[in-house]
């Protein structure tokens, strides 16, 4: 019934547009026990508590398409056409009707545009431009599913394809302004090839007579320069700051990639290895929606954004070949890069420092989002009355995750969270072994940051991590 629902709703552009057409509509049933008529299998939908399928119960038949029921109430073949000839006409369909994609679909579209982002690099940096035009002409097949998210998804792909090509534009330029005519010339032809190739899609981003006058214009430069310095510098002048317009330009278009790395309170691949001796590690991208959530208002403090009042941390599950627990988050801590902010881990067990308490790793990274502060109102509460603070998405870090998101950030930014001024904590979930006790990590002194094990329940306070 849930799937039918959905199917229905979506089909109809809603709720309202099916009750507008409940007279255009019949629902059949062929497979019910012998015994039940469609009067109560009525009152069992109507039962059910969704306005829809009382919506849709109103127009309920029951039919055997062998024709073979012994079934009063199962309709014949004839009164079933019957019945439909008396349906009245759906008006406006190319209104209504919508094309549904389920949520696997999205996924499996989101699966394939990634896909393609890294075959359309390898094989446009290979020259094999017509693998790269025959993806283009397979994506643009599934526009006939006129839905956004297909052409989403067709204009990212070739979004990507349009990078490629600027960035061959600008080696060109680089050629010229570099007066290596001889490498600008190879580039020039191959510009020439992409065009034929993609002059459908991107014939005004490769203006051919634009890329053939820089190229002259850049050879003139140089043989002018040749007769007259104080004449070329002036013509380079003119050259250099078209340069810089582009260089411009391509800044720009990255920019919205950029300003998420430079946020103080991101921690990601590359703050690992600015910070840390790192030889290896995995990593992962940022969410596609990442900017989106971080400008939402935050959940525990509405008057700010999420990205003023939450820490973003890159847990990957592997270091330098090594699982990621605190055992061998401490070894890489005692390898900091020069100037690195530094302080020790501490733990009143000697398990948690060993790892034997440890939670086991992630087998794959993951992006952690944690609040900086503990929830208003829950300092000093049971732990049953600070769950009652919890808002959607949001749960207990385990203590592997709050020491890495606040250790790390002291590291990036020399700002001790959960220190000992008040002295704070944050309460960590109980792993399976620890069903009768609790962590909570915090205490931040400028010596230490304690990883506390307790024998005693609901005596600790708590921030909630989104992961």
């Amino acid at each position: 019934l849930t799937d039918l629902i959905e199917i229905c709703t979506n089909l109809f552009g809603g709720k309202e547009g099916i009750e507008r057409n409940k007279h255009s509509i019949l629902l059949g049933i062929s497979k019910v026990p012998e015994d039940l008529d469609t009067f109560h299998l009525k009152e069992y939908l109507l039962d059910e508590n969704s306005p829809t399928i009382k919506i849709l119960a109103e127009q309920l038949f029951l039919y055997d398409p062998l024709d073979q029921s012994k079934n009063a109430d199962f309709l014949s073949r004839d009164a079933l056409i019957d019945k439909i000839k008396k349906l009245s006409p759906i008006q406006n369909t190319e209104e209504i009707f919508k094309t549904v994609l389920t949520h696997s679909d999205e996924s499996k579209l989101l699966e394939i545009s990634n896909k393609m982002r890294e075959i359309v690099k390898k094989n446009f940096l290979g020259t094999n431009y017509g693998k790269v035009l025959t993806l283009i002409k397979s994506f643009e097949r599934l526009t006939l599913i006129n839905h956004p998210s297909v052409q989403n998804h067709l204009d990212e792909c070739k979004s990507n394809i349009l990078v490629c090509i600027q960035l061959k534009i600008n080696e060109f330029k680089v050629h010229c302004l570099s007066k290596r005519f001889k490498e600008a010339k190879k580039v020039k032809s191959e510009l020439v090839i992409i065009r034929k190739w993609f002059e459908k899609y991107f014939a005004n981003e490769m203006d051919a007579k634009e890329i053939e006058s820089f190229y002259e214009v850049a050879v003139k430069n140089f043989e002018d320069h040749l007769r007259n310095e104080d004449e070329m510098k002036k013509r380079l002048d003119k050259v250099t700051n078209e340069m810089l317009r582009q260089e411009r330009l391509k800044k720009e278009h990255f920019q919205r990639m950029a300003e998420i790395e430079l946020e103080p309170f991101v921690f990601g691949a590359g703050d690992w290895k600015n910070f840390f001796e790192i030889s290896q590690m995995d990593s992962l991208p940022l969410p596609q929606n990442i900017l989106e959530v971080l400008n939402r208002s935050c959940p525990y403090w509405p008057q700010k954004k999420v990205r003023e009042t939450h820490l973003l941390v890159l847990i990957p599950s592997s270091v330098n070949g090594l699982t990621l627990n605190l055992n061998n988050f401490i070894e890489i801590t005692k390898h900091p890069k020069k100037g690195t902010n530094m302080a020790n881990i501490s733990s009143n067990h000697d398990d948690n420092i060993t790892g034997n308490l440890s939670p086991a790793g992630t087998s794959s990274p993951y992006w952690l989002l944690m609040t900086k502060y503990l929830i208003p109102g829950s300092r000093d509460q049971y732990f049953d009355v600070q769950k009652s603070f919890l808002k959607d998405g949001y749960g207990a870090p385990d203590f592997l995750e709050a020491v890495l998101a606040i250790y790390l950030h002291f590291v990036k930014t020399g700002t001790r969270l959960f220190s000992d001024s008040p002295l704070t904590y944050t309460r960590c979930k109980c792993l399976a072994h620890q069903s009768t006790s609790f962590t909570k990590v915090g205490g931040f002194d400028p010596d230490n940051l304690y990883v506390w094990f307790d024998y005693v329940i609901n005596l600790t306070f708590i921030s909630r991590v989104g992961k």
